[in-house]
């Protein structure tokens, strides 16, 4: 009896059916779930309206799947501790992260899929000042972030610089006209000078190679399917236009990729 019952358990394990992958999951189940910050305007939030460009990409992503959406919602204050929820299994991707080799040699545990948009710290001035490229601020005092990569750069170029503590202080200081001009993080940049129409402001979407970023979906290793999955969606999603628009509603500047820089990781906040 005893052999008899061994045989069946050796024979049932030897035609198990495998473990279905990511992909096959997320198929069956009709749910992908993505990590997000609820609170992290223009990047991501819990709001329904706006709820973020990345939320909503991610949102196309998971269309283009044909299955529903989900969220994981975690503060990515602390970069590490936002990639977990990833590797752990709290959630199946996480948008907007460096696209450079060298992460994923940081990080052994997650891939990356072809970058989706790339931007950058770019020009923010008043909108009757005759700046139309990076050029054009010499001669300028330009605010800055400081100890951003564009408080840096600035400095290597002999530009006078104010310092200001962040994004928001950055913005607050050229729209009441402290300052005429400022190098910001795109994202923020185009977001707040989008939604203070009345300060009269505007972006050049121009760049230093440097100050280029290139950003990315990350998933977890293991789920090669989807990652493929994902960059097939991204493809159909650039080539639509759909990106494009998305972050044209966001004011995000975008730059041409070629002269894209390692991103740093989640560079997208004034907490970062």
């Amino acid at each position: 009896m005893l052999t008899l019952l061994g045989a069946l358990t050796v024979a049932g394990a030897a035609t198990a059916a495998p473990e279905p992958t990511a992909l096959e999951r997320i198929r069956a189940t009709g749910v992908i779930t993505v990590c997000a910050d609820p609170d992290n305007l223009p990047i991501s939030a819990k709001s329904p309206e706006p709820s973020g460009y990345d939320v909503e990409i991610a949102q196309e992503i998971a269309r283009s799947l044909g299955v529903r959406l989900a969220y994981h919602w975690f503060a990515t204050n602390y970069a590490r501790r936002a990639f977990r929820q990833v590797v752990e299994g709290r959630c199946d991707y996480i948008m907007g992260l460096p696209a450079r080799i060298d992460f994923e040699e940081a990080d052994a545990r997650m891939v990356l899929s072809q970058p989706y948009y790339t931007t950058g710290f770019v020009p923010a001035v008043r909108a009757d000042l005759p700046v139309n490229s990076y050029d054009d601020l010499k001669g300028y005092e330009v605010g800055v972030a400081i100890m951003t990569v564009a408080d840096f750069v600035l400095f290597r170029e002999g530009i006078t610089r104010h310092l200001y503590q962040g994004q928001q202080d950055l913005f607050a200081a050229l729209a009441s006209g402290e300052i005429t001009a400022a190098v910001m993080w795109g994202p923020s940049g185009g977001w707040y000078i989008k939604s203070h129409p009345e300060a009269k402001l505007r972006m050049v979407a121009e760049s230093r190679p440097k100050m280029t970023f290139s950003l990315a979906v990350g998933v977890r290793k293991a789920d090669a399917d989807l990652r493929e999955a994902i960059d097939r969606s991204l493809d159909a999603l650039k080539s639509s236009g759909r990106i494009d628009a998305i972050l044209q509603r966001y004011g995000v500047p975008q730059l041409a990729p070629a002269a894209a820089q390692p991103a740093p990781a989640q560079a997208g906040s004034d907490r970062r």
